[in-house]
């Protein structure tokens, strides 16, 4: 039993750290390309952790993320920025 909530922590770790990566990305100038593949990490991620343990990640997280990809692009956009 504590190896499987090991696992688990080690996922949701994972999943922390490419949210991180995915940020962080974002802040530097990822190219789309580079992001999408992180974003698809997160997601292969998130199906393993349904899988194993029926849970998923908050709705919100996602929001954020497609947020902060769409307020990126429109300030790149800008030229008043």
């Amino acid at each position: 039993m504590t190896s499987r909530v090991d696992n688990l922590s080690s996922l949701r770790f994972a999943i922390i750290a490419d949210t991180k990566i995915f940020l962080r990305g974002l802040d530097s100038g990822a190219s789309d390309e580079q992001l999408r593949t992180i974003a698809q990490r997160i997601r292969d991620k998130e199906q393993q952790l349904l899988h194993q343990e029926g849970a998923v990640l908050d709705p919100n997280m996602w929001r954020i993320l497609h947020s902060r990809l769409i307020n990126r692009k429109v300030a790149f956009a800008d030229p008043h920025s």
